[in-house]
This record gives C-alpha cells, structure tokens and sequence, in this order.
C-alpha cells in the first residue's frame, strides 16, 4: 500500500496535520503521540478502554480495547487539503 496524499484533518476542534492517505488500507490508525504534538491532545489510556480530549475538555471521543488495539468509538471526519 502506498501513500497517496498528505492533509489535514479536522475532527471537532481537533486539527490533526500531516495525516497520510492510504486508499486500501481497511482501518484508520492514528499515533497518539502525533496527535498529542499536533493538535495538543489529553489522551487517557486504561485496561477498559481510551479517552481523547481537546485540552479545554469541550471535545471528547472514547474508545474500547479490540484485540489489543484502541478502538474509537466515534471518529467522524472533515478532511481538507491545507
């Protein structure tokens, strides 16, 4: 799989930059750590599950444990190509 652009995302408030687009990739992967340097994100993590909140707390996606992976429960997106 190859990537075919870089953009950014905008979910909320959240404004994540450099996010590569892969076409056959089935899942989307997001990296706490480029999330937290690029939209400065409070990313609490247990055995239950994940909680990802915008650093004012007006924003908030949850997510479960699937497999060993971080699962979000809702990740609705607007992409743009800034």
């Amino acid at each position: 799989m190859t990537i075919e652009g870089i953009g950014t995302i905008s979910v909320g408030e959240f404004v994540l930059k450099n996010v590569a687009y892969v076409p056959g990739l089935p899942v989307n992967l997001l990296s706490f750590q480029a999330a937290n340097k690029s939209a400065g994100l409070v990313m609490c993590c247990s055995v239950d599950g994940v909680t990802i909140s915008s650093i004012s707390g007006s924003y908030t996606i949850h997510g479960y444990i699937k497999n060993g992976i971080y699962m979000l429960n809702s990740f609705c997106l607007t992409i743009s190509d800034r």
